[in-house]
């Protein structure tokens, strides 16, 4: 996926001045309560909210609108990112249009081949979301668990940090998710017995010997960051996060 520098994004970041929308509210929202019975597909047609999004941990927001330049631009850098990951995490995307009327939210669907479901247009939940989520300028994307509760977000305050910020934080959670099981598997074949920093850098001993950040495990395996907490060490390309064991004496 390209990521466009987030300061040109947020040099063009489409502001609007919606009445009684200031920042998110982070209080816990009925999230499935909210959307049931408004959710609608680029033909127009219902679905039902509790079958579109049973089983999913993650939901993300997509505050968008087709006369929003910087909208049009990321739109399709989502849509790729949907297309490419979505079948390797439990999330989905929910559009939520700033649009000037109906027909231009259903072309923008249409032109942009979004294949995620929309919020019906001027509904009364659209207008619940905004007021909850949104308010301070599109495009926004708004990450949430399942019980509503904000996991990421394109702004950080006041700060604009844009859409790519959220997708970042996604792809890291899905790749948490499918290196948890191998994580235990690697931490057997390397364990960390200890933390420490010597000459002005961090080392963490592995295996029974000191290595620093770059140090090549085998051929497969190099040493990433240390911490005073946790070492990261890259296997085939895969990033797996090491803590020290923790020993105890027996009784």
């Amino acid at each position: 996926m390209r990521l466009v520098p987030l300061k040109i994004l947020a040099a063009s970041l489409c502001f609007m001045v919606l009445t009684g929308c200031g920042g998110p509210d982070t209080s816990k929202l009925p999230l499935f309560k909210i959307l049931n019975d408004s959710l609608v597909n680029a033909r127009k047609e219902a679905v039902s909210a509790q079958k579109a999004l049973a089983g999913k941990d993650f939901i993300l927001l997509y505050f968008s609108a087709h006369w929003c330049p910087p909208c049009r631009q990321f739109t399709p850098e989502l849509v790729k990112f949907y297309n490419d990951h979505q079948a390797k995490g439990s999330y989905e995307v929910i559009f939520i249009s700033s649009d000037r009327n109906q027909t231009d939210m259903q072309n923008y669907m249409r032109d942009m081949r979004m294949p995620w479901l929309a919020v019906a247009y001027g509904s009364v939940c659209a207008q619940q979301l905004k007021d909850h989520y949104s308010g301070q300028g599109i495009p926004r994307l708004v990450m949430l668990n399942s019980d509503g509760k904000i996991i990421s977000d394109s702004f950080k305050g006041k700060q604009y940090v844009g859409p790519y910020k959220v997708l970042e934080d996604l792809n890291l959670l899905i790749a948490g998710r499918k290196n948890s099981l191998s994580t235990a598997i690697i931490a057997k074949r390397y364990k960390v017995s200890g933390l420490a920093s010597g000459k002005g850098r961090n080392l963490a001993i592995i295996n029974g010997d000191f290595v620093s950040k770059g140090h090549s495990l085998d051929s497969k395996t190099v040493v990433g960051e240390i911490t005073d907490k946790y070492v990261e060490i890259k296997v085939e390309g895969e990033t797996y996060r090491l803590f020290p064991e923790v020993k105890t004496d027996g009784k």
